[in-house]
């Protein structure tokens, strides 16, 4: 049961709330919500907030202490609001709304659009779903769009105190687009980029294993680059590329390659801002990582997006040169049931580690 707040409580001789509570709030006309108790039991619940079509008192009746008919609002565990209509008894949908929507309340008093949820064999057909995430010093809020079953845009909300900043996701046929729409504020700082960016991953085979990456600033393509995915035991190709360590699901080593950068001459033309633009730093982040693959149709974690550690670097990844010779970085062998880590600066070997164990190079490389 929600902890409700009013402004005043009534109470029976038993200590018991009984009568007609109220809170009122600054917003709404005054009137937030108002509930009828009887010795204690919750009975009945009006609320003022929101409205659903042409209802704008929702009103929920209560039998024997469950929901029974009408519309019943909540907060989630990430404080957005829900609200649930049932029929004698039985759930019939769910209404919520976005982040968005909540922000304007506080600056305009409208009462937020609340969207409609449908669901086909329990499962979300139309409507949106919300994801938190815990980051450091800040939260993540990601509210997933979904049309027939399946997601077709994430809104990404970067939380914190006195800061909100939002990034979007949308599916493409073989992949997907990480985008900034931009700012139009001409008072604002001169030296920060608020121009639109996106980071657009498509994959050219149906493992994912293959594909490109290439980043725009304003829809002008300002960088590149091809990957391709091999297990630690694939021969390798000693050619002009980097090469990324991660850990697989199912806890084995993987590569990824890229190779192929154009583009990169760019930049400076292109950022003579002090204050670059977000989506500069994750695709430079993302160039550091193996390609996170986000589907319309899984559990997807968008905190890879933003997992960056810069004392992990060099640890997980070799830089090639066009001689095929390790420049910097890691470079990790196989040698039949345990591994060799070969530290490289400027060309040279600098640290040789040998006999470690499968645990040994999680906790070395990918954990601590």
């Amino acid at each position: 049961m929600e902890n409700y707040q009013y402004d005043r409580e009534l109470l029976n001789e038993k200590g018991q709330r009984h009568g007609t509570l109220v809170s009122t709030s600054y917003l709404f006309d005054g009137l937030a919500y108002s509930h009828i108790y009887e010795n204690g039991v919750l009975m009945q619940t009006t609320d003022s907030r929101f409205q659903i079509g042409n209802e704008k008192e929702l009103v929920g009746k209560y039998k024997e202490g469950m929901p029974f008919e009408g519309y019943f609002v909540s907060e989630n565990e990430l404080e957005i609001p829900e609200i649930t209509y049932y029929e004698k008894g039985v759930f019939q949908t769910k209404y919520t709304t976005t982040i968005m929507a909540l922000m304007e309340v506080e600056m305009t008093g409208i009462k937020p659009k609340m969207i409609k949820s449908t669901y086909k064999d329990q499962k979300l057909w139309q409507g949106i779903h919300h994801k938190g995430f815990k980051m450091d010093g800040s939260s993540l809020l990601a509210t997933e769009y979904y049309e027939n079953g399946v997601i077709t845009n994430v809104d990404l909300w970067i939380l914190a105190m006195h800061y909100a900043e939002l990034i979007k996701i949308k599916f493409l046929p073989n992949g997907y687009e990480i985008y900034s729409e931009g700012k139009d504020d001409p008072e604002g700082d001169p030296e920060t980029d608020t121009r639109p960016a996106s980071i657009a991953v498509q994959f050219t085979d149906t493992n994912n294993d293959n594909g490109n990456v290439s980043f725009s600033i304003a829809n002008k393509l300002v960088a590149k680059y091809q990957f391709s995915k091999q297990d630690l035991l694939s021969k390798i190709d000693w050619v002009q590329k980097m090469i990324i360590y991660s850990l697989s699901e199912d806890d084995t080593i993987l590569l990824t390659n890229k190779f192929n950068f154009e583009g990169d001459d760019k930049f400076e033309k292109e950022y003579p801002y002090s204050n670059k633009n977000m989506m500069l730093g994750f695709y430079t982040n993302l160039i550091y990582k193996p390609i996170p693959i986000f589907t319309p149709k899984k559990d997807n974690d968008y905190l890879k997006i933003f997992d960056f550690k810069e004392e992990t670097i060099e640890n997980t990844f070799l830089i090639i040169n066009e001689e095929g010779k390790p420049f910097m970085g890691t470079f990790i062998e196989k040698e039949t049931v345990t591994y060799k880590l070969s530290k490289y600066e400027n060309y040279k070997v600098v640290e040789t580690k040998d006999q470690l164990s499968f645990e040994d190079i999680k906790r070395i490389w990918f954990v601590e």
